[in-house]
């Protein structure tokens, strides 16, 4: 028996008699399909991201309990060597077989999405889109992490946090509360951010950064500094060094 895996989409097929080609399908059936017309053209050597795995590398198989989200089919994973049930995926292009990284719980991930290195995600979480989440990452309770987002390292994104559109999370980040992220923004060191705060645009947010409270957050650079946001809009082009409490509507050139 031997397993041919296609990287782009993750799947395997364990061939149990190649002659005749009848094989343990699995993955899922857009999966399978695109598998067996590699097959069929005979160019199963050459065929990009198409390659010979042990089984002994399968760190977690598809159950057969599955549901029907958002017009997909997710099937729940098992892990490999202990047997932990874990959280939904559409199939195996979605979680990593290497390193140590899980979904647990009712947490999902579909479409192109994909979780690698250490990374983990628990509760109601979702993944989807093209995001990626990698490192030692976590992402949990109900947050939702879609678009093209990369959220890496030490990141933590949890409560019921939304994180889309082209942002990128890195170093020892915390992302809680309702926030709303979207846009093409940087995240990174050591931030902090809390409440229900909307952060659109192109905004790089660095150093150890707290923003916290209610109300929409608008700048380009925003740097070691503490913004109190109190039902209010602040727009600016850089703050750096600074704590800022702001009510109402507010607009600075720095």
């Amino acid at each position: 028996m031997r397993i041919l895996k296609d990287e782009a989409s993750g799947c395997e097929l364990l061939i149990n008699n190649e002659s005749d080609r009848k094989v343990t399908i699995q993955c899922n059936r857009q999966e399978y399909n695109m598998l067996m017309d590699i097959m069929d053209s005979g160019d199963t050597g050459n065929s990009k991201g198409l390659y010979e795995s042990k089984e002994s590398d399968k760190k977690y198989i598809l159950t057969d309990q599955s549901i029907e989200y958002h017009g997909r089919t997710l099937y729940r994973i098992k892990r490999v060597n202990d047997g932990e049930i874990g959280g939904f995926v559409e199939g195996y292009g979605n979680l990593s077989h290497e390193g140590s990284c899980f979904i647990s719980d009712d947490a999902k991930v579909y479409g192109d999405a994909s979780v690698s290195g250490n990374a983990v995600l628990g509760n109601q979480a979702e993944v989807y889109g093209f995001a990626h989440v990698s490192g030692y990452a976590a992402v949990l309770g109900n947050a939702s992490i879609s678009g093209e987002v990369k959220i890496e390292d030490d990141a933590y994104i949890h409560e019921d946090a939304v994180i889309t559109g082209s942002t990128q999370v890195n170093g020892r980040v915390e992302i809680c509360g309702d926030t709303f992220v979207n846009g093409v923004c940087l995240i990174e060191d050591g931030v902090f951010i809390d409440g229900n705060i909307d952060i659109p645009g192109d905004t790089h947010i660095s150093g150890n950064s707290i923003i916290r409270g209610d109300g929409t957050v608008k700048g380009s650079v925003i740097h070691d500094a503490e913004i109190i946001v109190q039902s209010a809009d602040i727009e600016f082009n850089i703050l750096e060094n600074q704590k800022v409490v702001v009510s109402g509507n507010c607009t600075s050139e720095k």
